[in-house]
């Protein structure tokens, strides 16, 4: 796992085989912190704007 993810406060849930569970305290870092991992610094309206965000019960899938 990146040490990228702290720093965007989130925390590793579980390990998936092929990818991890993340938890993060809002959508916003945890949308910023998947463009960090993807090479795409938070350029304002990437990630976002390309993907599909769904909230339920304060989690977040992308």
């Amino acid at each position: 796992m990146s040490a990228r993810v702290p720093a965007f406060g989130g925390q590793k849930i579980k390990h998936t085989g092929d990818g991890y569970l993340l938890a993060f305290t809002g959508p916003t870092l945890a949308i910023e912190c998947a463009e960090a991992l993807a090479g795409r610094e938070s350029a304002g309206a990437g990630f976002a704007d390309r993907h599909t965000l769904e909230s339920a019960g304060g989690a977040t899938m992308i």
